[in-house]
């Protein structure tokens, strides 16, 4: 598959779990994301080329708010052969400037995070 994404996707380190804002139903568990797109994982597969009005739970406030919402349009889906979970890549569609600056925070948390345990792994054991 060729690499079209122009931001670079973060690993979150908290389960964030994405649901339709309108009827409520599950969408997926967040796997990463960008200030463009991101991918989820679900237990069924996902019709690509729709888009999917999104509501992110957050695990814990931030300015304020106890999620995000934004649009998302299905851009592929394939089935991890592993985990036989399917995996959905989407690109974020008509976002607030607050729900970029959210996203933005949370992507930082992540990746200080990601830095903190690489860090500890790296330090000798004495």
């Amino acid at each position: 598959m060729e690499e079209k994404r122009k931001n670079v996707r973060r690993i979150p380190n908290d389960y964030f779990l994405v649901y339709d804002r309108h009827h409520g139903n599950f969408i997926g568990r967040l796997l990463n994301m960008s200030l463009g797109g991101m991918m989820l994982v679900s237990e069924g597969p996902i019709e690509t080329s729709k888009i999917f009005y999104c509501r992110m739970d957050l695990p814990e406030k931030v300015q304020g708010r106890n999620n995000i919402t934004f649009d998302a349009v299905s851009k592929w889906c394939r089935m991890n052969d592993n985990t036989k979970m399917y995996e959905t890549g989407y690109e974020l569609k008509d976002v607030s400037k607050e729900t970029r600056e959210i996203i933005g925070i949370l992507m930082k948390k992540w990746i200080a995070v990601q830095n903190a345990t690489l860090n500890s792994w790296s330090t000798p054991l004495r």
